[in-house]
């Protein structure tokens, strides 16, 4: 550490998944940013036989009471995911445990994905959260377009609200990425928003290079600081995922 650590920052460092995971299945890289100082924003991941699990969470506000609600945001999720949850009923009880503690106050946008390792088969619930890119060879081929839910927390759920679940199909070596509104809305010392087709590039010249996920997102990171002069006004977040492609015993 170069500097002090914020209570809420420690507070969700120790809450992570580790930010880099390779292995034949899938490779997983992430970013929070800023390091020292960052709340509501987190990321998760889980991966088995056969399936990856991944969830990005954007919660709203800033400091201890921002980092409570990701903390409750992603442990809700793992229970869910533990218990062997659809996507759906996954989505429904993050957004009943959030609405029941916070009453309303607070919400958290979110993407909840999986990912069949043996197939590329990609599906994912998106709850008012900004849509993942698909890169593909270098190149952006599409966000990965749904309508989106309501954040969790609303307080809707005893109605009839329902979380639809998107599906694409992965090519082997693909890229997704998820991220949060902090990393393309945030602006340089002169105003220049980072944006998205500034995201984009960075990232396909790193994939086009065949660099590795976790340098890829490492990369742009240091990117996204020196934008921002090193001061982040909000949370900036990021999951990269790459499919390899299927196993080689059933290629």
């Amino acid at each position: 550490r170069s500097t002090e650590v914020g209570l809420a920052a420690e507070i969700q460092w120790g809450l992570l998944p580790p930010l880099t995971f390779d292995s034949p299945q899938v490779a997983v890289a992430g970013l929070l940013e800023p390091a020292y100082d960052v709340a509501g924003d987190s990321i998760d991941y889980a991966v088995d036989p056969g399936v990856a699990r991944i969830a990005i969470f954007d919660g709203m506000g800033h400091g201890l009471d921002s980092a409570q609600l990701a903390i409750l945001s992603v442990s809700a999720y793992r229970n869910a995911r533990r218990s062997g949850f659809s996507l759906t009923a996954t989505a429904s009880a993050v957004d009943q445990a959030v609405e029941s503690t916070f009453g309303g106050d607070a919400y958290s946008t979110a993407v909840l994905a999986e990912l069949d390792t043996e197939t590329g088969y990609l599906t994912w619930v998106n709850a008012g959260h900004p849509e993942p890119l698909l890169l593909r060879s270098g190149q952006l081929i599409r966000s990965l377009h749904l309508d989106p839910g309501l954040p969790f927390g609303i307080g809707l759920h005893d109605t009839d609200h329902r979380y639809e679940v998107g599906t694409d199909q992965l090519e082997p070596g693909d890229h997704v990425l998820f991220y949060t509104d902090g990393v393309v809305e945030g602006h340089s010392p002169d105003g220049e928003q980072f944006g998205v087709e500034r995201l984009v590039d960075l990232l396909a010249r790193n994939v086009a290079d065949s660099l590795s996920a976790a340098e890829s997102m490492r990369r742009v990171g240091r990117a996204l600081i020196a934008h921002h002069a090193a001061h982040l006004a909000d949370d900036a977040s990021m999951l990269l995922v790459q499919w390899p492609g299927p196993p080689r015993d059933a290629a």
